[in-house]
C-alpha cells in the first residue's frame, strides 16, 4: 500500500513531472504524476484517524477550524478533541 505525505508542489516541468516539499522541508525531484494526488481538505462529517498516544483513533469531522485544526469526535473513545490535521490520515 502506498504512503501519502502532504507536500506543496513547487516545480512543474514540461513532459508533467513535479518537483514537490515535504512540511519538513525535504524535496523530491521529478515525480512523475502517478506519484502525485491532489489533497482534498477535510470536512465536515468526513471519517478519519487521529493520531492520539501513539496510535491511530477512528473519529468524524464536526468542523474546520483556522490555524489547520479540526474539530474532532472520537467514535470509540468518549469526547471531541482539536487536533492538528497533520496529526490526521483519511480512514478509507
Amino acid at each position: 500500500m502506498k504512503q501519502w505525505y502532504k507536500a506543496e508542489i513547487k516545480v512543474i516541468s514540461q513532459g508533467g513531472l513535479v518537483d514537490i516539499q515535504y512540511s519538513d522541508g525535504e524535496m523530491d525531484y521529478d515525480l512523475g504524476l502517478n506519484n502525485v494526488k491532489i489533497f482534498i481538505p477535510y470536512s465536515t462529517g468526513d471519517m478519519i484517524e487521529v493520531l492520539f498516544n501513539d496510535q491511530f483513533v477512528l473519529a468524524r469531522v464536526i468542523e474546520r477550524l483556522p490555524n489547520n485544526t479540526l474539530h474532532v469526535r472520537f467514535k470509540n473513545l468518549n469526547g471531541d478533541m482539536v487536533v492538528k490535521e497533520s496529526q490526521v490520515r483519511r480512514f478509507y
